[in-house]
């Protein structure tokens, strides 16, 4: 497993300070009021086969406090739980609700920002800005082009022995940021699921991620298969131990854009549509 996993490569920058990242939604404006303190050092991993992004250290401890802090009122202790977590919607899908929770909001905006800016900073002849749609989405992002729609926002509290089951979460395209607050752990992507999909890309084989408190990974959760293999008891912050909900080892916050139809869209070599058998 370990040749599998992603380390800070060659291509890793060190994205500038919040003060140089001015798209026009603005990171400055962002940063500033959520703190200029939140942004870690945030260095940036590509895994161009499946458009990911691994923002490596995106939040700094400061800005990890400050999210946990907005989103432990409404955690609930996993202890008995049978999947071996808690969950909370902060804004459900499609819903035409009022967003209850802007301060929250305000950490999607700024990470789907930092990672366009990031991928920009990166941008090089084998990263493909054209035809990777999620790549071609932040790019647009980064240009002003289109917005980040924020729809589906939603928390994820585990217990240190829950695993979460390799899966897709849509089959349309559905641009997703997942940042990660306490124990650390083996994020699985392009694992093949049990059922066909159109569009579902496993053809570069698996690639493990280990995510960190004040990590974010950027990708379609429509096409890209994922999975958390295992938590890391005992490998949080020393903030996080003291500030915890009793029986937790992990926080996960969602942030999802609005659904697309796959329809026109780049689909991967080798992920055809299966043809329905003859009688």
């Amino acid at each position: 497993m370990a040749k599998n996993l992603i380390k800070e490569s060659k291509i890793n920058q060190q994205i500038p300070s919040s003060d140089s990242l001015s798209p026009g939604v603005g990171i400055k404006k962002l940063a500033t009021s959520l703190g200029d303190e939140v942004v870690g050092s945030c260095k940036v991993n590509l895994l161009p086969e499946y458009g990911v992004i691994h923002l490596s250290g995106a939040l700094s401890e400061a800005g990890q406090k400050n999210l946990w802090n907005l989103t432990k009122p409404v955690v609930e202790d996993p202890k008995g739980k049978g999947a071996g977590w808690s969950s909370f919607n902060f804004h459900k899908k499609r819903s035409t609700a009022p967003r209850k929770y802007p301060d929250i909001d305000q950490y999607g905006y700024l990470l789907f920002q930092l990672a366009a800016k990031g991928l920009m900073a990166q941008s090089n002849s084998s990263v493909d800005l054209v035809n990777e749609p999620s790549y071609k989405h932040l790019a647009e992002i980064s240009s002003d082009k289109v917005p980040v729609q924020l729809d589906d926002t939603w928390m994820l509290y585990y217990r240190a022995d829950a695993r979460f089951n390799n899966h897709i979460d849509s089959d349309s395209v559905l641009f997703t940021m997942s940042v990660a607050l306490g124990d650390d752990c083996e994020f699985i992507i392009g694992k093949k699921t049990g059922r066909a999909r159109y569009g579902e890309r496993c053809h570069h084989g698996v690639r493990t991620i280990k995510m960190r408190s004040g990590d974010a990974i950027f990708f379609d959760g429509g096409s890209v298969p994922h999975c958390v293999n295992r938590l890391i008891e005992g490998s949080a912050p020393s903030w996080w131990e003291k500030a915890k909900v009793p029986n937790g080892s992990r926080c996960v916050l969602l942030f999802r854009e609005k659904e697309t139809s796959r329809n026109g869209r780049y689909c991967p070599a080798n992920t055809k549509k299966k043809k329905k058998k003859s009688k």
